[in-house]
């Protein structure tokens, strides 16, 4: 969803966020302006200041994505007390479209959404849905044509997953030189055997794709 600069005005206006909060509102300037705030936290300030966009009979907030963390979702607490229903994923895992559009209705008014389809369609089963939050930075899976028209607002956060998926792929990498894994495996089996592994040190690792991660990737390496 392309927001304007006199768009994000408004939004910055209407959010009024705290200036002692512990969090940035960014701004990034990618193929187009797009609005975007951090991981969790960037639902977490969206969603606690949606008070401008529902009524007391419009409060249910749909969370889609089966990897959403909510132990770790810091607003949980505020958002219940403040009468916001939170509705996740039942089936965990990802959801088709007639699963999602079973949980839809005319009281869901935001969606932390993950990589389910979210067409036309299944967009008007909530006529009152004011905010889609992309966990990630891919919006292919949004009708952003139709959000637009419907008057939907869609966010991402390109930068939420950088930093975990590149200490992940970091934590493979070892697995693999010093064989944790197949030690793993030999040993659940009842079977002992010393497996010689290798040395990190001066390997030169080929990082192919080279975008956030890509580049949080190769920092780790070089640290």
């Amino acid at each position: 969803f392309i927001v304007s600069g006199k768009e994000k005005r408004h939004i910055i206006n209407k959010i009024s966020i705290d200036k002692s909060m512990p969090f940035n509102l960014i701004f990034e300037k990618q193929n187009a302006s797009i609005y975007y705030l951090n991981w969790y936290i960037s639902t977490s300030i969206l969603f606690t200041h949606l008070h401008f966009f529902y009524n007391n009979d419009m409060k249910k907030i749909l969370i889609t994505t089966s990897s959403f963390d909510l132990s770790n979702f810091i607003d949980y607490d505020t958002l219940t007390k403040s009468g916001f229903e939170i509705k996740l994923n039942p089936f965990g895992k990802k959801m088709t479209k007639d699963q999602i559009t079973g949980l839809m209705d005319d009281n869901v008014i935001a969606m932390i959404a993950g990589t389910e389809p979210l067409t036309e369609s299944l967009l008007r089963k909530a006529p009152s849905l004011k905010i889609i939050v992309r966990c990630g930075i891919g919006m292919d899976n949004v009708d952003l044509i139709a959000a637009r028209k419907l008057g939907i607002l869609v966010f991402n956060t390109p930068d939420a997953p950088t930093r975990s998926v590149a200490e992940h792929t970091l934590a493979h990498i070892l697995s693999l030189l010093r064989r944790i894994s197949e030690s793993d495996r030999m040993i659940r089996g009842g079977e002992w055997k010393a497996l010689m592994g290798s040395l990190l040190y001066e390997k030169s690792v080929g990082v192919i794709g080279y975008g956030r991660i890509g580049k949080m990737v190769s920092k780790l390496l070089l640290a």
